[in-house]
């Protein structure tokens, strides 16, 4: 394998990996963002207000 080969090796691997990376870390905050959005929904549906106390309670009780 020359040196040439070599480079573009590490060049793609670099470039998929950053890929994979941000796809990743994309997926895991729209995951986040959702599950805060859904909490929130179930706190006003109850009329409670978001605190820790009221996340805790919905999230051991029935519905968590």
């Amino acid at each position: 394998m020359s040196p040439g080969d070599a480079r573009v090796k590490a060049i793609s691997a670099f470039t998929t990996g950053t890929s994979t990376a941000l796809g990743s870390l994309t997926a895991v905050m729209e995951t986040t963002l959702t599950f805060g959005e859904l909490i929130e929904e179930e706190l006003r549906e109850s009329n409670q207000e978001w605190t820790e106390e009221n996340i805790l309670k919905l999230l051991q009780g029935s519905k968590g």
